[in-house]
């Protein structure tokens, strides 16, 4: 908890909603859900009195805080339906500003619509907490009232995944699925150009979801540098924060691909290789580090488990040997 950098969240409920792109798509009532539950809710409108603004509110308990990695702790008070003071044009969407309470000043945030359904809830004046993720939600819906002062909660909207982010993945796969027939020098001029590509979208920010992350870090272990394997293995952390439980997998094998570059080794034993002639090889491994406790937490296979791969992976390197080798 004392790594994490509290903020208080006051002046978030005290909302300031913004718009992006197409105005016709900011209207509508936007959901930010903690746990599954709904936590507040932004409403949008245009103003109809003709000076081409918007309307809205901001629906939230009376009292939360935040930290920067979106968890939501000392939630009470009732639900407040807080008015938008103003809502102006924005490159990238709408500028918000939501009264505060006596002797506080009104809080200003950036509103982006990301697609139909999503869109995210910036702080105008940077707080170290990235945007708050929305969902688009029913008029039926309604912010929970119910929630412990004492506990924390995980803000858990789905965000939107890249489609172009997808596509590179499923082609980074494709290129391993012709067994012996894969010619890696024409995979190798691919793989750069697929790394090349989703370092731009990275830049321009469209990996947002877990599954975004996953991918990327897909992209990047077939990187065989050891910055390649580190940011890849950034990328999966980042994953698993944001929900893809299964990219602890990917986590642990990115920062074995990592140490074993690098000349140290690996600690989860994720890593295999068959040199000509040798028995298939986990080395160097450090072996005791890790606990298979905590290899099961990551998704990684227990130390027996782990021998019994080596084993068919040698199988299947000596049946390969043998097809290349002329009969006598």
């Amino acid at each position: 908890m004392v790594w994490r950098c509290l903020v208080a969240l006051l002046a978030l409920l005290l909302i300031t909603p913004a718009v992006a792109q197409d105005t016709s798509s900011f209207e509508g009532r936007w959901a930010l859900l903690a746990d599954g539950r709904v936590l507040a809710i932004l409403e949008l409108q245009p103003d109809r009195s003709g000076n081409g603004g918007w309307r809205g509110a901001w629906l939230r308990p009376d009292k939360m805080s935040i930290t920067s990695g979106h968890e939501v702790f000392s939630i009470s008070g009732p639900v407040m339906r807080k008015p938008l003071l103003s809502a102006g044009r924005h490159a990238e969407g709408l500028n918000i500003r939501i009264a505060a309470r006596a002797g506080e000043v009104a809080a200003e945030f950036l509103f982006k619509v990301l697609d139909a359904d999503h869109a995210e809830l910036g702080w105008a004046n940077p707080q170290g907490i990235r945007p708050l993720p929305l969902v688009r939600t029913t008029l039926q819906a309604q912010v929970e009232p119910r929630w412990s002062h004492k506990a924390q909660y995980l803000i858990s909207t789905p965000l939107p995944s890249d489609a172009e982010m997808k596509a590179l993945f499923d082609a980074d796969q494709a290129d391993r699925q012709s067994g012996q027939n894969i010619n890696w020098a024409v995979v190798s001029r691919r793989d750069e150009e697929r790394r090349a590509r989703t370092m731009e979208l990275m830049n321009a920010g469209r990996l947002r979801s877990g599954d975004d992350f996953w991918h990327a870090a897909f992209i990047f272990q077939h990187g065989g540098q050891s910055d390649s394997y580190l940011l890849a293995h950034t990328l999966a952390v980042i994953a698993a924060a944001r929900g893809r439980s299964d990219a602890t997998w990917i986590a642990a094998a990115t920062l074995d691909r990592y140490l074993q570059n690098i000349g140290q080794k690996q600690i989860y034993g994720t890593q295999f290789s068959s040199p000509p002639g040798r028995p298939t090889t986990q080395d160097p491994y450090h072996r005791t580090l890790i606990s298979d406790a905590l290899r099961e937490a990551l998704g990684v296979p227990a130390k027996e488990a782990q021998e019994v791969q080596r084993a068919e992976f040698e199988r299947r390197a000596r049946r390969r040997e043998s097809r290349r080798t002329p009969p006598r």
